[in-house]
């Protein structure tokens, strides 16, 4: 009843928080906190200064958050925002970027995201799938590439793109 008399804005970030909770959690399903996230980014203690989840999709299985981060001191190169993706199905690993990323898309100019954290917890004894959680950066605010007004150029990236589309589908 509190909540109903609120402002809209606190009425909003109240049901963000809310639709957050049961997934912003680690893979011993404890809440999602700044010591977790500083020991995935490799960050000095107390070095980020707080997070907050700004978007948040489901699909199935699957749960994309998007996070916000501040940082104490300098950001020196640090994502301001990541990508929280924890799955109930199988391991999502980042291998094909790995596998083929760097040939196929880097050497086109295309940024790819920075893996900060991939893990996942052992199949349950009941044969129930286990959670797996990929902590990388969100480049969706990112330019996709560089511009240009060289035909060869978008030639070299569409062909990447589709070398790469091909190679993990």
């Amino acid at each position: 009843g509190v909540l109903a008399a609120a402002s809209v804005g606190i009425l909003s970030a109240a049901a963000q928080v809310c639709s957050t909770l049961d997934v912003a959690r680690d893979l011993q399903d404890r809440p999602l906190s700044r010591e977790w996230l500083e020991g995935a980014l490799k960050l000095p203690p107390n070095h980020l200064k707080a997070f907050s989840v700004t978007a948040c999709q489901r699909s199935g299985q699957y749960c994309d958050l998007r996070l916000a981060l501040r940082y104490a001191g300098p950001e020196d190169g640090l994502p301001t925002t990541l990508s929280f993706k924890r799955s109930w199905e199988k391991s999502m690993e980042p291998s094909v970027f790995e596998k083929f990323g760097d040939r196929l898309l880097q050497g086109a100019g295309v940024r790819l995201p920075r893996v900060f954290c991939n893990m996942s917890s052992e199949t349950e004894a009941d044969g129930s799938s286990a959670t797996s959680i990929l902590l990388m950066e969100d480049l969706s605010a990112a330019p996709f590439r560089r511009c240009t007004n060289s035909l060869d150029d978008l030639k070299l990236v569409t062909k990447a793109l589709a070398q790469f589309h091909a190679a993990t589908m």
